[in-house]
């Protein structure tokens, strides 16, 4: 272990204990991005820092549909993913995100709130800000501002806790699709759903998102980091973890 990264590891040490002395319950890590950003790596690298610190962690992943153990919060999800419910604009955003967010709801009451309330701390592979990122990003003008104010109210009413960081991750659509198709090429029993087959939707996805993500970091602060998803998964994970420590520090 180098020099530099003792000193990192000791200044996240710190900062957590400071926040479990004052906090009964456990903390919330969202890692955000579309596809290809490296979600699911960062989560587990996150993971991995944490539990060799000597930190209780889980890290969750959504949406939560597993084809080989269904269920049921997850389904509708993994039908519309599929195409079962028609075209990638057969579903309205609205519909489209009360199916997240119940499987959100669903698996927050049936798994993640235990965990958080046993002071563990909890690391999503994505949550409910997601939908801002797939969803609020079809519609413009007024109908934007009405799904804002509906899903802002919507989060405030479902009983979901806000994260104690969100991360997310930005790169270019260029580098997306390139990650992806290498994705695909190392894994062949990978069946891509309707949202990455279509370019111009993940392109309007990476382009609109980054808008809205610079919006909920202004309004956030320290709760709220954008991340580039273009640097070397060593470098993002340290920032991800720098940005906990400015987080919590905080609160």
């Amino acid at each position: 272990i180098t020099s530099e990264q003792f000193i990192f590891r000791y200044a996240l040490d710190l900062a957590l204990k400071n926040y479990f002395s004052n906090n009964s319950k456990g903390l919330i890590i969202n890692i955000e991005g579309v596809d290809g950003t490296g979600k699911n790596t960062q989560s587990t690298m996150l993971s991995y820092l944490l539990t060799s610190l000597g930190y209780d962690n889980e890290v969750f992943h959504f949406p939560s549909y597993d084809k080989e153990n269904p269920n049921f919060t997850g389904s509708l999800c993994n039908m519309m993913l599929e195409g079962k419910l028609g075209n990638i604009n057969a579903v309205t955003p609205v519909s489209n995100t009360m199916f997240f967010i119940v499987d959100q709801i669903g698996q927050w009451h049936l798994k993640i709130k235990k965990a958080y309330e046993e002071g563990k701390i909890i690391i999503l592979d994505r949550f409910y800000y997601s939908n801002l990122f797939h969803h609020m990003t079809k519609l413009t003008g007024l109908q934007a501002e009405e799904f804002k104010k509906w899903f802002d109210l919507t989060i405030k009413l479902s009983g979901l806790p806000y994260p104690d960081l969100t991360a997310y991750m930005h790169l270019s659509p260029e580098v997306a699709f390139e990650r992806m198709n290498k994705r695909f090429n190392n894994d062949k029993d990978h069946k891509s759903d309707i949202h990455e087959e279509n370019k111009e939707y993940l392109i309007n996805c990476i382009t609109k998102g980054y808008c809205i993500a610079n919006s909920l970091q202004n309004k956030l602060g320290n709760a709220f980091r954008i991340i580039d998803g273009e640097n070397d998964p060593n470098t993002i994970h340290f920032e991800i973890a720098n940005a906990l420590i400015d987080a919590i520090y905080i609160s």
